[in-house]
């Protein structure tokens, strides 16, 4: 079943407001600057005289860093050894079993047997 919608008076308003918003702008603007360039800007005072810093006061003289100590010689101590095995030999566990299907020949389907579909996928067809 059709709906009969009365004629939207919506968009064309919102389109008349629009284009009156930004006609407006347009005339907003020079009147603006116009009555910036007539008012005048007070004076400013002089900017005040800040006092003088202080001379930086002399930081006490940091005393001498201390030596380190020497460090070892690590060339001198013995690298460890490995067993005389080599390296051990791990056991894995068994992989899990899959049971052995037959192979079965999939059907081939040429260009001219591909099933079609009998109805059409429109817009009209939906209930």
């Amino acid at each position: 079943m059709a709906f009969n919608h009365p004629k939207s008076f919506v968009m064309p308003l919102l389109l008349i407001t629009n284009l009156l918003i930004l006609l407006s702008y347009n005339t907003t603007f020079p009147a603006e600057a116009r009555h910036l360039l007539q008012t005048t800007l007070p004076e400013l005072p002089d900017q005040p005289e800040l006092p003088e810093l202080p001379d930086q006061p002399e930081l006490p003289e940091l005393p001498d860093q201390p030596e380190l100590p020497e460090l070892p010689d690590f060339s001198s101590f013995p690298l460890p050894e490995l067993p005389a095995g080599g390296l051990p030999k791990f056991e894995f566990p068994p992989l899990p079993f899959f049971p052995n299907f037959p192979n079965q020949k999939l059907p081939t389907l040429g260009k001219d047997h591909l099933p079609a579909s009998t109805e059409p996928h429109s817009a009209a067809t939906i209930p």
